[in-house]
């Protein structure tokens, strides 16, 4: 249980923050824009990699991930 909270916890947090951000109007509609291709097109690529590369692919190779990743791309 404490595992699923160190885990769930802080991504939970991040998204209320980013929600608050946004609500409260700290960031623009530029620095929205700016992250939201930072995360698409180099963040979410690179875990993908760093994922594939410590050896998901010889474990079990999720393909509803990469299904899921992609299409909405």
């Amino acid at each position: 249980m404490d595992a699923v909270v160190e885990i769930v916890l802080p991504l939970f947090a991040l998204i209320a923050c980013g929600y608050l951000f946004g609500r409260l109007g700290l960031i623009g509609e530029a620095g929205l824009k700016g992250l939201t291709r930072f995360v698409l097109y180099l963040a979410i690529p690179a875990l993908l990699f760093r994922t594939m590369a410590g050896g998901a692919l010889h474990r079990q190779l999720d393909l509803d991930v990469l299904v899921a990743y992609y299409l909405a791309i």
